[in-house]
């Protein structure tokens, strides 16, 4: 009989499959009495548990028909029958790895549940790597957009998030900033001069302002920015630069070593790292070239070129004029539009330089 695999039936629910020794085991601790009902299978005909010999021989239907049949000597022992021997309580089998109530799991059913979490667990991981491909890529590619005089993050000009122009060189779209060197940018321009859409200064110390309004969107914007970089490879290694962009605030080039703004050398590691900030400006806000035209001055260099395609106030014309105490020359570029050529034409015509309108 310990052969069988009994199931427990308590009102009405079935758990098990349970060996003779493991109801042994719920017998001797009190969590089986002779008056449980026993299956033998799901489905068999119920059974009470003192029905069994194995379990309740005391109370077993064979054991009181042989109690009846062999007669008993002094110690209660009855004929061919094993003698009693002294209590001594036996060593307790193994716990049954399932306790009454609790239904033992479908065959097929284990592998399920870490299956979905082994899912789980790779969804998870790969969504935080991607996470951070595109946090280090903001990190990387978005630094540059430059901040106004105050300091302050521009907000209404926020770096391109397109791809980047496949015409550049492939330095600028790299994250890491070449190490300064001696190397010039491209072939100088004849004389120490430098050379904007056709407006030419002499100097050694350069200085290109470039509106990013929302009316240079698009096509004027990638037009601007790529004369502003051919102009800057044709510097000689003599030569010294800075840029700004502007809309309604003003956008420094931010500098390769960290805070500050000064001259740079134009050499080629410095012509690649203005190029990959330019390279992240869309065009957005409004037109003032005022605070970068000041901020120009502070620079001390003995050429300025201002392009622009919108109309501002004669304040700036007024503010600029009085400012340039060391007469530096401010050459002007009407940029597709002629709605601030009257403005651009004054700080042209009173600090000494050019204007043109590029069409």
């Amino acid at each position: 009989m310990s052969s069988h695999r009994w199931y427990l039936d308590r009102d009405g629910q079935i758990a098990g499959p349970y060996s003779i020794e493991e109801l042994r085991y719920l017998r001797d601790r009190g969590m089986l009495t002779a008056r449980d009902e026993l299956r033998d299978g799901p489905a068999g005909s119920p059974l009470s548990a003192g029905s069994l010999a194995d379990l309740f021989p005391e109370k077993s239907p064979a054991t009181a028909n042989d109690a009846t049949e062999r007669p008993a000597d002094a110690q209660g022992n009855h004929a061919g029958s094993a003698p009693r021997r002294s209590a001594q309580p036996a060593a307790a089998p193994a716990p049954p790895p399932h306790l009454p109530g609790a239904r033992r799991p479908q065959s097929g059913s284990y592998g399920v549940l870490p299956g979905v979490a082994t899912a789980a667990g790779v969804i998870l991981v790969t969504a935080l790597i991607l996470w951070l491909v595109w946090f280090l890529h903001l990190r990387f590619t978005g630094a540059g957009a430059g901040a106004s005089g105050s300091g302050t993050v521009n907000t209404a000009n926020p770096p391109r998030t397109d791809a980047a122009d496949s015409s550049l060189p492939a330095a600028v779209h790299s994250a890491a900033i070449a190490p300064a060197d001696d190397t010039p940018a491209g072939q100088p321009s004849p004389s120490g001069t430098a050379t904007f859409f056709g407006v030419s200064g002499k100097g050694s110390r350069i200085v290109y302002i470039v509106d990013c309004s929302g009316s240079m969107a698009g096509e004027p914007l990638d037009k601007a920015r790529a004369e502003l970089l051919a102009s800057l490879y044709r510097l000689g290694s003599k030569q010294e630069f800075f840029v700004f962009f502007f809309n309604d605030a003003s956008f420094p080039l931010t500098m390769p070593g960290g805070p500050g703004r000064k001259l740079l050398p134009a050499t080629r590691a410095n012509v690649l790292h203005a190029q990959q900030w330019a390279d992240q400006f869309s065009g957005s806000g409004g037109t003032d070239p005022g605070q970068s035209l000041l901020d120009a001055l502070a620079l001390e260099p003995e050429v300025v070129f201002l392009l622009s395609d919108g109309e501002f106030s004669f304040r700036t014309v007024t503010e600029v004029t009085r400012q340039n105490r060391s007469q530096i020359t401010i050459n002007t570029i009407g940029f597709l539009n002629r709605s601030g050529e009257r403005q651009l034409k004054a700080i042209a015509r009173n600090n000494g330089g050019e204007y043109r309108f590029v069409p």
